[in-house]
């Protein structure tokens, strides 16, 4: 209708207001450079905590094993009382007491009265707070994984209180740990 006056109005508009848009645009620029340099520099400084973490865990994790009254210490303090060494390199546990204690809460397939043929064995492994566990019924080894004591924590801290061995036994985390701070560290 008017001779294609408002785009040429709103061209002109746009050429005069051009160095506003971009200055604006240039400000912008410039503010998501430094918000992207600032998470670079969060990013590097919790890369570095999880790294420190990680170690102090570590260093935790040899000083438990260090500790007066765990096995590794028997071995290094040289005293050759065998029958100390072999019973803190294995707990033999039995299926009924464990339930007993609440421990064991349930093995698929076998009912109460058939726990006492389930046995557990638990062993330090070489590495730090990595625990090898056996299952056996009526003495004859089932099933044998390694548990590591990290990860029984984590179950803790999130509130787990059951875990999964063996993808047939069901057993009470917090008694778990406890029993393996008290036999093998030494610690409740």
């Amino acid at each position: 209708d008017d001779g294609y006056q408002s785009i040429v109005t709103a061209v002109a508009k746009d050429l005069c207001n051009k160095g506003k848009f971009r200055a604006i645009r240039n400000k912008e620029i410039h503010t998501l450079r430094l918000t992207r340099q600032r998470l670079q520099e969060k990013t590097k400084y919790y890369a570095e905590q999880v790294e420190y973490y990680n170690e102090y865990i570590q260093r935790c994790l040899e000083n438990l094993h260090t500790g007066k009254g765990s096995l590794r210490a028997a071995l290094k303090s040289g005293k050759n009382t065998h029958s100390k060494l072999k019973s803190k390199a294995t707990v033999k546990l039995n299926g009924a007491k464990l339930a007993e204690k609440g421990l064991l809460l349930e093995i698929d397939g076998l009912s109460q009265s058939q726990l006492k043929n389930a046995s557990f064995e638990i062993k330090p492994t070489e590495q730090n707070g990595i625990f090898s566990v056996k299952g056996k019924f009526m003495g004859v080894e089932v099933e044998k994984i390694e548990i590591d004591i990290q990860k029984l924590l984590e179950l803790q801290f999130e509130g787990k209180a059951i875990m999964d061995l063996f993808g047939k036994a069901k057993v009470n985390v917090n008694l778990l740990l406890y029993l393996l701070n008290r036999k093998f560290y030494g610690k409740t």
